[in-house]
């Protein structure tokens, strides 16, 4: 029988390093976040800052944040450069659910900049929200017919 539980104790503590080892991860993994409201506060200031869309070409083209320039996320480690004029303002990033938006955040970190965020909910809770979009393609409006 303690032969038992002494492999129940080990399995505890075990399962509680694995869990305290994910809990440190995840904390030194975390960004700090702007919400919806806070960037429209920030475009409406006029706010020096740069918003940074990382989704794909394609996708910037079909609707971004006013005010956002393009960067695909794939592409940031290799021309954090282009970025440098931005080194001192905010950098706020998105993508369209958050997955490439932390990658590249955590990309610019490593090479140095500092003041880079997370817009909380991306595009996603972005378009959910109808807040406005630019660069959207409007779809065509049908042809009424006129009275000759």
């Amino acid at each position: 029988m303690t032969g038992v539980v002494g492999w129940i104790i080990v399995g505890v503590v075990a399962v509680g390093i694995v869990l305290w080892m994910v809990s440190r991860m995840a904390s030194q993994d975390s960004h700090s976040e702007v919400s919806q409201d806070t960037l429209l506060k920030y475009l409406e200031e006029d706010r020096d800052m740069c918003i940074l869309d990382v989704r794909s070409q394609r996708e910037y083209e079909q609707g971004h944040v006013s005010k956002s320039i393009h960067m695909d996320y794939q592409k940031i480690s290799t021309h954090t450069e282009d970025l440098e004029p931005h080194r001192r303002k905010d950098i706020i990033v998105y993508c369209e659910h958050g997955m490439r938006a932390r990658m590249a955040i955590t990309v610019l970190q490593r090479v140095g900049f500092t003041r880079v965020y997370h817009l909380e909910g991306d595009m996603v809770e972005w378009k959910r929200a109808g807040l406005s979009l630019e660069g959207q393609s409007q779809p065509e409006e049908q042809s009424q017919p006129t009275d000759a």
